[in-house]
């Protein structure tokens, strides 16, 4: 018997339904409330939940604590009818929750994992799951996540056989503060502990407490179909497996029905009615939700073999003899191929024992070579370790000089900058000394024309002067008037070379006084030459670009304007 739990009851929905006997009239009531990670609304029909509608949002859902809660509900949809596809669900989501650190929804997918393997019997993968969810639950200690997976804990011990185990765990999670719901739901956990141990009172009584909340789950009416049978009621047994019938194929938990067509198989065998007995145990055999379950139908086809032995069809009974034979050794191999091991000894510290178990049914030749493939591997490690940090410290040492290199490059790159910077000023600086030097030569050159020119403009005069006063003298004092005209005329004009040539030796002064290489020297200084100078400096330059301009210069110096100490 799996008397698979109802999802809606230990996990999110509470079931009702008026009326027992129609499939149509089964209603869905309120949502349950659940621990973190569990998916928080629906409000369809349970037997179709969405399932489609959860795969469309999982095509476009961002990888964020909603797409966990999808994929756990997925799973929980298909932990009881297809617990292959809910193990591929419930693997995603413990991948999307760790991605994410979400640690809830991570616990809980691993609740939902521990479901699936327990519907298909993988038991000791199925309590390695539970524990680890129990563990994290226990840790932030959530009541209602430990009664979850108290409640797996128990029905995975309950297939194991392990009855006592089983009653431990619903008895921690009945100690706990709890919903009347979640209460009902493991007393019908608690009744089929019973049915299995061959207490069918006791089976009876709690499965008929847990019916009254939950009237159409498929596990507690199997249990209550199967204690009446072994009561001999036999009418009152198929009434109980037609309902559980109907609630297994509503609420999707079809993996009962291979036990309920079985029981409706045995009751019609008791009432000797063997047609119908072979009918119902064909059907529990061909369920195709059997897959997950062959236990029971293996149960069904040693029963089919058995009925057609009392209709003395020796064909028959041989054909179905070889098939339960057949699929025992399977159930054989698949037992031997999962290594049962009960991974109960986590909880109880059993480690040790297990270990020496193991260790003395190997051989010493096997356990040296382990221990030398060990020793190699540690001192592998070793060298790989070794290599590593000094690769690590090599990495560093590159990483330094490449950060010195980049550094010194930054310092030449701004050196040369600076360098052809001052190469520039230097260029500018000897283009400015090599004209200095070219101008002093020209200022030189034409200095000494200046000087005669000055010189003898000076001389001319002072001999005009001369024989004006001899003229005088001779004449007695009376001039002639021509002569004196051409004379004044002779001494303006070497006035005006004069006052020109001197003109142009300011110029060449202030050329020569350009051209020197001092500078910065404080000399006193007539502020009203310097002006004048530079005033006839301009003139002459513009001067020489527009000949045809006359200008006319007029100054107004101030003559008592001291003499002042100046950079020329």
């Amino acid at each position: 018997m799996k008397n698979t739990p109802p999802i809606v009851l230990l996990f999110l929905l509470f079931i009702s339904c008026t009326d027992n006997s129609e499939v149509e009239n089964v209603k869905q009531t309120q949502l349950y409330a659940a621990p973190d990670g569990v998916p928080l609304n629906t409000n369809s029909d349970y037997s179709h939940i969405n399932i489609d509608s959860l795969k469309n949002v999982l095509t476009t859902a961002k990888e964020d604590s909603n797409k966990v809660k999808a994929l756990n509900s997925l799973s929980l949809a298909l932990a009881w009818s297809i617990p292959d596809s809910g193990i591929v669900y419930a693997g995603e989501s413990i991948s999307l929750a760790r991605k994410i650190n979400y640690e809830p929804g991570e616990s809980f997918a691993y609740t939902l994992m521990g479901f699936c393997l327990t519907t298909i019997g993988n038991y000791p993968l199925a309590l390695d799951y539970f524990y680890k969810s129990l563990e994290y639950q226990e840790n932030i200690n959530s009541r209602q996540g430990q009664m979850y997976t108290y409640s797996g804990l128990s029905g995975a011990y309950r297939d194991m056989g392990e009855y006592q185990k089983s009653l431990d765990y619903i008895r921690k999670s009945l100690s706990l503060e709890n919903p009347d719901v979640l209460n009902s739901s493991l007393l019908g956990t608690l009744s089929s502990v019973y049915a299995k141990m061959n207490q069918s009172d006791s089976a009876i009584f709690y499965a008929s407490i847990a019916l009254k909340s939950q009237p159409n789950w498929s596990g507690v009416l199997f249990v209550l179909g199967d204690s009446y049978y072994k009561l001999n009621r036999f009418d009152t047994a198929n009434y109980f497996f037609d309902r559980g019938i109907l609630g297994a194929k509503f609420y999707r938990t079809e993996i009962d029905l291979v036990d309920l067509y079985h029981g409706k198989s045995l009751v019609f065998k008791s009432k000797n009615q063997m047609d119908s007995a072979i009918i119902y145990a064909r059907k529990a055999m061909l369920e195709p939700f059997g897959k997950y379950y062959p236990r029971g139908v293996l149960d069904a086809i040693t029963t089919l073999s058995n009925l057609y032995e009392i209709k003395n069809q020796p064909d028959s009974t041989l054909k179905y003899l070889r098939a339960s034979i057949a699929l025992r050794d399977s159930l054989f191999n698949r037992e031997k191929t999962m290594a049962i091991q009960n991974l109960d000894f986590k909880q109880k510290e059993k480690q040790k024992e297990i270990e020496a178990l193991k260790l003395e049914n190997r051989n010493r030749i096997r356990l040296n070579a382990l221990l030398g493939s060990l020793f190699t591997l540690m001192v592998i490690a070793f060298l790989l370790l070794k290599n590593n940090r000094n690769r690590k410290k090599a990495n560093e040492l590159l990483q330094k000089q490449k950060t010195e290199i980049e550094e010194q490059k930054e310092n030449v790159e701004q050196t040369l900058t600076e360098l052809k910077s001052t190469q520039a000023q230097l260029i500018q600086s000897e283009k400015m000394a090599s004209l200095g030097q070219l101008t002093a030569g020209i200022a030189h050159e034409i200095q000494n024309p200046l000087n005669f020119v000055n010189n003898f403009s000076e001389v001319s005069a002072e001999l005009v002067d001369e024989i004006q006063d001899i003229r005088r003298k001779t004449h007695d004092g009376k001039t002639e008037s021509e002569e004196d005209e051409i004379l004044e005329d002779i001494k303006q004009n070497l006035s005006k070379i004069n006052h020109h040539g001197k003109r142009a030796d300011a110029i060449v002064k202030g050329m020569l006084e350009h051209s020197k290489s001092e500078s910065g020297v404080m000399e006193l200084t007539n502020l009203n030459s310097l002006a004048k100078e530079y005033l006839n400096l301009a003139y002459q330059g513009f001067k020489l670009k527009t000949k045809d301009t006359e200008i006319e210069l007029n100054t107004d110096f101030d003559p008592s304007l001291p003499k002042i100490k100046i950079v020329r």
